[in-house]
């Protein structure tokens, strides 16, 4: 390809975004006229105490023949391109009067978050905005609900959607976990995990309320558990009372901290609510179920939204409903039958490399900014 994309971003190239960290290298790695022009607004808000700077010089040391082509885009500059692309809705609104000033064309995927909510007059006049742009070419949905919304609403006709389920994830999740001493099989207790970002006080969105509720009923009913928390939450956001000793809290990590961790734990749960925040929901299965999965822990999440396309319930994952008494019943009869609960863990690793493998993936990608320059 001897076009000149330009990826507009506000993370890259923190490993922290990790779905980001993996797709915008690889573009990198492909393409030689790519390039990748970011700011960095969010990096004190997941604890990163480092300027953008050192984080860009960290990517330099590990990625020297990419480094160049990643740029500050500070305010008054922007980037001369024959196409543009970038995550997110909120992020492309923000940048559409300077790419419809160059007169090129832009894609972008779709992602449930990032300024884009179900049935909100702010998001649909944002999407509105964006798909309505004479430079407007192609969007990526990556949810049954996203694609149906922009089809439903008429904010674009098929042939403009690309529908890829699920999102990109980093190429070390796949490597093959290392060996797994299992609950029940030659250990205890149960480690349970909850991994995930805090964004509403006590977490209901992303279902940590639930976490909480479950883990002192599992105990109160003598199960002998341990219950990690990695993410934006601490042992403040909500009283956990005689469970305290039993979580650990682990702040964000980087993804190089997962591996390992991943290996000890027996089953992730993530009661994601939909519209907890107005029009907020979380894509299925969620980044952190995926990498757990692919590290072969039994996934235990809701699906509210009817998203699932990947898993049968029992066999590769547990789908829950977002309550309290439902989760621990369930969780409560795995640890009754650890043998189920680690066939569940090693089948689940099966379906997650099928639907988020890099053919499934990155490969239609790759090809959509193959055509981006010419459509």
């Amino acid at each position: 390809m001897h076009w000149r994309v330009a990826v507009l971003d506000d993370f890259f190239p923190h490993k922290l975004s990790a779905f980001r960290f993996e797709e915008f290298h690889t573009y990198l790695e492909t393409f030689p006229d790519l390039s990748v022009h970011a700011t960095w607004p969010h990096l004190r808000y997941f604890g990163e105490q480092r300027s953008a700077a050192e984080v860009f010089a960290e990517y330099a040391r590990e990625h020297p023949a990419q480094a160049p082509r990643v740029k500050p885009l500070f305010d008054g500059t922007f980037p001369s391109a024959d196409a543009y692309y970038g995550l997110f809705l909120k992020l492309i609104w923000d940048r559409l009067p300077a790419i419809e000033a160059q007169g090129r064309p832009f894609a972008f995927t779709l992602y449930p978050g990032g300024g884009f909510r179900l049935n909100e007059p702010d998001s649909d006049a944002y999407l509105a905005r964006v798909c309505g742009s004479p430079c407007f070419r192609r969007v990526i949905a990556t949810q049954p609900v996203i694609r149906d919304y922009l089809l439903d609403r008429g904010f674009c006709d098929p042939a403009r959607i690309l529908y890829i389920p699920g999102g990109v994830i980093h190429r070390s999740a796949f490597d093959p976990p290392p060996p797994k001493i299992r609950y029940g099989l030659g250990k205890s207790p149960l480690d349970l995990a909850f991994v995930a970002a805090k964004y509403t006080p006590n977490g209901a969105d992303k279902g940590y309320d639930l976490f909480v509720e479950t883990a002192r009923l599992l105990l109160a009913l003598g199960i002998e558990a341990r219950f990690h928390v990695v993410g934006g939450f601490d042992a403040e956001a909500i009283e956990l009372g005689p469970a305290a000793p039993h979580f650990r809290f682990y702040g964000y990590r980087p993804r190089e901290f997962f591996r390992d961790f991943y290996a000890g734990i027996d089953l992730i749960v993530a009661p994601t609510r939909p519209f907890v925040m107005r029009g907020g929901f979380d894509g299925f299965p969620t980044a952190s179920c995926v990498e757990a999965g692919l590290q072969s822990v039994a996934l235990a999440l809701t699906d509210e939204l009817g998203l699932n396309t990947i898993f049968r319930d029992g066999e590769d994952a547990v789908i829950l409903r977002p309550d309290r008494d439902d989760i621990a019943g369930r969780i409560l009869r795995l640890a009754q039958d650890p043998t189920r609960l680690a066939a569940i863990g090693e089948a689940g690793r099966i379906a997650l490399i099928g639907a988020f493998g890099r053919d499934v993936q990155i490969a239609p990608r790759l090809e959509l900014l193959r055509s981006l320059p010419e459509a």
